[in-house]
């Protein structure tokens, strides 16, 4: 069976290759750029083929490809899909934004209450419009009145087109492969889709990878959060942590997201004195693990999945994490037995300077298993066996 993977510019390639090349398929990998030519940002392997978006359309009629796996499900992607032959398999990979967020005015696919209530405060500040505008767009809106109508039902109508296609594009969908198990059940139960669930992760851990270990004996920061993207909810994170009389220095991820939030935070840390560090720069992967030795309780106060490879890193490391009870991660590391920590209830003095036990270190480990390479070739084995046996059958039907 012959797998082509369409896969983004950006920093997930090498698991990808790294997992799949590993199980008895044959596989190809592209990456679709605007123009012939373009260089990568993030890619760096020969493995993976640019082709331009021009290119792209014979893709998808090709005869020598069983099956089709997107890497993350942007609406360009419904489109593709459509052109897909009837008898070829389709796999998505859902990376967080593409279902969490209204895409091309369409809803999102899982509705999360993304944002806690300070958060929700700071966003209606930063993105305020100003009176004279809105006293202009009235008036425009009285002197163009008929053509602002017709604006807005022509918009209404390009949504009603692009959900139309996004609905048809899921039904063709046969694998769908989410960050954490909870969130394809959130997918089936809101949408009703026939997917199957395929158990992929973009983990480059081995599971006999030995992590560096915290110093449970020596003074320690808290990490809060992962990026400067709002839905980290950082200002409601450190209320909390304010309220309750913890004073360690906050360390506080922020090299990528939105530049004006980020000083936003920064200003409501130093308008509060609160102790902090900020990283405005991304460092490689070894650098940060090490910085994070430095601190021994990470928080992170995402609703919908998000910072899962970071909160990983923390519990191999053997550090405490927090995480709201009304998020998806929370849910599922609660569901597989994991010892995380709710922000609402246990956040206290108290509870940050107990270490955890050796055995809940181990306990935590152990559960990562899933989520290791060898894990997830473990269990994407049998997936890639039902992928060849319906392909299989489907030649047979002669399903064109």
């Amino acid at each position: 069976m012959k797998i082509l993977h369409i896969i983004p510019d950006d920093k997930f390639w090498r698991p990808i290759i790294a997992i799949f090349d590993r199980l008895e398929v044959e596989n190809e990998y592209v990456c679709i750029v605007k123009k012939e030519g373009r260089r990568f940002k993030y890619i760096d392997s020969e493995r993976i083929i640019a082709i331009s978006e021009e290119q792209s359309v014979f893709l998808w009629k090709r005869e020598d490809v069983d099956a089709y796996v997107f890497h993350s499900i942007p609406p360009i992607n419904y489109d593709r899909i459509l052109t897909i032959r009837e008898n070829r398999i389709i796999a998505v990979v859902s990376w967080g934004y593409d279902i969490y967020y209204s895409l091309n005015g369409c809803p999102p696919l899982v509705y999360v209450d993304l944002y806690k209530p300070m958060t929700i405060k700071l966003l209606k500040q930063m993105h305020a419009v100003p009176f004279f505008l809105k006293a202009k767009r009235f008036i425009k809106r009285i002197v163009l009145n008929k053509r602002y109508r017709e604006l807005v039902e022509d918009q209404r109508r390009m949504v009603r087109n692009r959900v139309e296609t996004r609905n048809n594009a899921l039904g063709r969908i046969d694998y769908w492969a989410t960050v954490l198990p909870n969130e394809y059940d959130m997918i089936k139960n809101g949408l009703g889709i026939k997917a199957r669930y395929m158990p992929f992760h973009y983990s480059g851990t081995s599971q006999s990878t030995i992590f560096p270990q915290i110093d449970v004996n020596r003074s320690f920061n808290i990490l809060v959060g992962n990026s400067a993207d709002p839905s980290n909810n950082h200002i409601d994170v450190v209320s909390v942590i304010r309220a309750r009389g913890i004073e360690n220095k906050l360390y506080l991820p922020m090299a990528y997201g939105d530049n004006l939030y980020r000083d936003r935070v920064r200003e409501y840390l130093k308008s509060h004195a609160v102790e902090s560090e900020i990283q405005n720069e991304l460092m490689p992967i070894g650098e940060y693990r090490q910085k994070l030795l430095n601190c021994r309780v990470a928080i992170f106060g995402h609703i919908r999945q998000q910072a899962v490879g970071n909160i990983m890193i923390c519990m191999r490391s053997g550090m405490k994490v927090f995480l709201f009870k009304d998020s998806v991660a929370f849910k599922f590391f609660k569901s597989i037995g994991s010892f995380v920590f709710s922000i609402e209830d246990e956040l206290t003095k108290e509870e940050i300077r107990k270490p955890l036990t050796e055995k809940e270190k181990e306990v935590n480990i152990r559960n990562l298993g899933r989520f290791s390479i060898e894990g997830i070739i473990d269990r994407l084995g049998p997936i890639i066996g039902l992928m060849k046996k319906d392909t299989n059958s489907r030649i047979d039907c002669g399903i064109e």
